[in-house]
């Protein structure tokens, strides 16, 4: 059998680094139609001995806030695209690990959404 390892991870991101306070300043109107569908209505803490509760009760300081935890998004950029950021986190990668293309025999890639995907809305 042959042996396989990772040997190097490359990781890329949209050039637009958004954190929480530019949605406020900007796009106000939008975190308050979130808040007002928000999490709140579907989570309620279980009463009793739920097998769900645990669940229910770390969820609930997210159930008011509209960003649901996280800190930072980041966007792509004017001249980026899906492709770009995966292109150059594949060589990222290879550089990392002192490899050359012709080296490599499998490259996993994760990206959320294909190139050409239109959002419905």
């Amino acid at each position: 059998m042959i042996g396989t390892r990772v040997r190097s991870i490359g990781l890329r991101y949209g050039q637009e680094r958004r954190e929480n306070h530019w949605y406020q300043e900007n796009m106000p109107q939008v975190l308050a139609a979130a808040a007002e569908r928000g999490l709140a209505r579907a989570f309620q803490v279980a009463d009793g001995d739920s097998s769900s509760r645990d669940y229910d009760e770390k969820m609930a300081r997210y159930t008011n806030d509209p960003f649901r935890g996280a800190k930072v998004r980041y966007k792509l950029g004017p001249q980026e695209s899906s492709r770009s950021i995966e292109l150059g986190a594949a060589l990222d990668a290879l550089r990392a690990a002192g490899c050359a293309p012709e080296d490599v025999d499998c490259i996993l890639c994760a990206s959320w959404l294909p190139e050409d995907f239109i959002a419905p809305g």
